[in-house]
């Protein structure tokens, strides 16, 4: 396995979503803002780690909401980082043409999708979730992957 392959086993899988479900428990317990409308997951550039931000826009046509941050649920100082993850600040050029050129961060987005979107449907403050708008993930410079969308019918 070269440095940046993920290497995802199931128990590592098992892992990240018990301590995801887990970091995501602490920092969804308390109240949000009335001008957080909508959640994003961001991920880091290099896929090992997280943090949330509450948004004060949501338009599932233009990813740019994610930027429109107003509150951290205290993430900015608690990030979620996953074990067994490659350390990017080694990483010279090439590791980085790899790691964009190849589907790692693909996968680590699909992954963590997928627990917060089980955690929107089952999670302890799922329904808090289902308040706004609209719940993503995805990273800074990427497309956005949405988890969840407020049904407005």
């Amino acid at each position: 396995m070269s440095k940046i392959e993920c290497g995802y086993t199931e128990a590592s899988k098992k892992n990240l979503r018990e301590d995801m479900t887990e970091w995501l428990d602490r920092h969804l317990a308390g109240d949000f803002p009335e001008e957080v409308v909508s959640l994003c997951v961001n991920l880091d550039e290099d896929g090992g780690g997280c943090d949330l931000s509450g948004c004060e826009c949501f338009d599932p046509e233009d990813e740019d909401w994610g930027c429109e941050i107003v509150y951290d649920f205290g993430t900015e100082n608690d990030r979620l980082l996953w074990d067994g993850y490659p350390d990017s600040d080694d990483w010279d050029d090439d590791e980085w043409d790899k790691v964009n050129e190849s589907e790692e961060l693909e996968k680590t987005q699909a992954l963590v999708a997928g627990i917060v979107k089980e955690y929107c449907q089952t999670g302890k403050y799922a329904d808090k979730l289902r308040k706004l708008q609209g719940v993503g993930v995805g990273f800074c410079d990427g497309p956005l992957q949405l988890v969840y969308q407020q049904d407005y019918k």
